[in-house]
């Protein structure tokens, strides 16, 4: 069991989409999920669902609010309506196994939306190594501003 693919939704451009290689025969549904943590207590947990074509398990987290998540059982999903600002790094769990997702692509383009009106974005970390990161912030505006006024 692996993370073989990350990349933003084709269909929700603010919602990162992992493409995990079905190796096993079966587990019940909604076992095999993936486990975020903003390392302040944060957490959330999103199932994986069989592609259409059968051949992966894809697992989708719509950090700029959006539907609701998850189904009742052991591993419920908590709604993301408001992700707090953080970076998000996570895990693929099956039961008591665990592996890490692999890096943020670093060609992975942020992911831009608003929130009450103000800008928010969504970026792999900077110098984050060997597992998947996520940078959740609202966008600075002053500096944005600066920043297109510089010749």
């Amino acid at each position: 069991m692996s993370v073989s693919t990350v990349r933003w939704a084709a269909d929700a451009p603010t919602e990162p989409e992992f493409g995990v290689r079905r190796t096993l025969a079966g587990f019940p549904d909604g076992a095999l999920a993936v486990h975020l943590e903003d390392g302040r207590g944060g957490t959330a947990v999103f199932p994986a669902h069989a592609s259409p074509s059968g051949t992966e398990f894809v697992v989708r987290v719509p950090i700029n609010g959006g539907r609701r998540l998850g189904r009742a059982g052991p591993l419920r999903a908590v709604r993301l309506a408001e992700p707090p600002a953080g970076l998000w790094a996570g895990q693929l769990r099956l039961g008591g196994w665990s592996w890490g997702l692999p890096p943020t692509p670093a060609d992975l383009v942020p992911a831009k939306w608003r929130r009450r009106g103000l800008p928010w974005h969504a970026k792999p970390a900077a110098d984050r190594g060997e597992t998947f990161t996520l940078q959740v912030a609202r966008t600075d505006l002053v500096r944005t501003v600066a920043h297109r006024l510089k010749p």
